[in-house]
């Protein structure tokens, strides 16, 4: 048992440890830390933007080659370099390059989705864009405790609490 006020030799050494580990810093130096990165940060954006401000035609023409190519992933790192460019033309392919990416990605985990089977927690939506499909038929019941749904199909049976599938039946 431990008496108020009496410290004892592992919690000495637990305190001097703590002072002296490399991993525990100060507030001075988490400040000091912290202001060295936000001007390395800032040093990094200056030199992005003299790139930028010595070379726009080539850039801005480097982003249309990469556009026209469908190389949307590389176009959108190469426009992300020079997020602060505060040219137009610029600023549009950078978020055309962004838009087509993004249909890329959501294109393809629709056409992985088609692929997967279905998993407990989904959707209705996410079951008729899985591999099952539309269910061939189904039966809904509804009462005081919410909505319940078996979805029929040739191989099997999906059942729906309040819109969440909650087990499936082979």
């Amino acid at each position: 048992m431990m008496v108020v006020g009496i410290v004892s030799n592992s919690q000495k050494r637990d305190a001097e440890e703590t002072r002296t580990s490399p991993l525990v810093a100060s507030t001075a130096e988490v400040a000091t830390r912290e202001a060295t990165y936000q001007a390395l940060i800032a040093k990094g954006k200056q030199e992005r933007n003299a790139r930028f401000d010595a070379n726009p035609v080539g850039i801005v023409a480097e982003l249309k080659r990469l556009i026209a190519a469908k190389k949307y992933d590389e176009a959108a790192r190469y426009a992300n370099e020079f997020v602060d460019a505060g040219n137009a033309e610029f600023r549009a392919l950078q978020i055309q390059a962004d838009v087509r990416l993004s249909e890329r990605i959501i294109a393809e985990a629709k056409r992985n989705a088609k692929k997967s089977g279905v998993l407990l927690g989904m959707s209705p939506e996410q079951v008729i864009g899985s591999s099952w499909g539309k269910p061939r038929s189904i039966n809904r019941t509804t009462g005081s405790y919410g909505t319940h749904e078996q979805w029929v199909y040739g191989g099997g049976y999906l059942y729906f609490q309040n819109g969440v599938l909650k087990s499936i039946q082979h």
